[in-house]
């Protein structure tokens, strides 16, 4: 029997609804029951209703599961569009992200800046080979004329020092609290390295009296400090991962170490002494 027949049976329209079938099952059932209707075929009508009834209900239960299931189906749908559309927006959001990373690293190794890296880069090596040949090499003794110096002693970071000025405008701290006659002897030998002619320390002689003169503060006692910068700055040459660590190399080299490079060479003239290996 069909679905059209179930309702014809019950003398209903096919889109009736359940509660309408309800009803109508139970007038037909109050008609046909066998306590009620005295037909010879009312048991058979009333187990025909009985069974047309359950049937339809069948009917009802496998519409609404239908409906539920394109429901649901309709909702997995729309998730599913919903998570492609949010995936493509973060592979877009990603993609224009790593090319905007792209393209800043090509910026960084790229034109004038990069150049500028480079070249400072160069010079730092080159500046460590020469400070390490110059740690190496012989001491040279160089004779100077003290023309002014601080006849009060100094209290510096608990430290007592003196500032004495050479002949040839070289300004000095002197670790010496001793109240040394630079009047009397105003000459020093000051022992400097042999080719960046870096100050280590100097020597007064009163008679035959030698004091040695430690200075405070020199580029020769920050030697190390010295070398950490400018091994740090060297990376352009080694190191071309794109990643933090080449982003903060890049900047440190360009901003920090650069200017140190610059101002390592053109202090005392350092240039002429690297260029002439310590002979000017």
């Amino acid at each position: 029997m069909t679905g059209k027949s179930l309702f014809d049976f019950f003398g209903l329209p096919e889109n009736s609804t359940e509660e309408e079938v309800r009803k109508r099952y139970k007038e037909l059932a109050k008609k046909y029951h066998p306590d009620r209707n005295n037909s010879s075929n009312a048991k058979e009508l009333f187990q025909n209703l009985n069974r047309v009834y359950n049937l339809l209900l069948k009917t009802f239960k496998n519409k609404d599961f239908k409906e539920s299931r394109v429901q649901m189906d309709a909702e997995i749908e729309r998730r599913r569009k919903n998570n492609e559309k949010w995936r493509k927006m973060v592979l877009e959001n990603e993609r224009k992200k790593a090319e905007k990373i792209n393209n800043w690293y090509n910026r960084l190794q790229a034109g004038i800046t990069w150049n500028y890296t480079l070249t400072i880069s160069l010079a730092s090596i080159i500046i460590i080979l020469v400070l390490v040949l110059d740690l190496i090499l012989p001491r040279r003794i160089h004779p100077e004329l003290i023309v002014e110096y601080g006849k009060n002693v100094s209290f510096i970071n608990d430290v007592f020092v003196r500032e004495i000025i050479t002949s040839k405008n070289e300004s000095f701290m002197i670790l010496n609290n001793k109240l040394l006659d630079f009047d009397i002897n105003p000459f020093i030998s000051i022992e400097k390295t042999s080719i960046l002619h870096l100050s280590i320390r100097a020597y007064h002689f009163d008679g035959n009296i030698k004091s040695q003169l430690d200075f405070y503060m020199t580029l020769y006692s920050s030697i190390l400090l010295v070398f950490i910068i400018l091994v740090a700055s060297t990376f352009a040459f080694f190191y071309r991962k794109r990643n933090a660590f080449f982003i903060m190399g890049s900047y440190f080299t360009r901003y920090f170490a650069g200017p140190f490079v610059i101002w390592f060479l053109i202090s005392d003239n350092r240039w002429i002494h690297i260029f002439t290996l310590g002979y000017i």
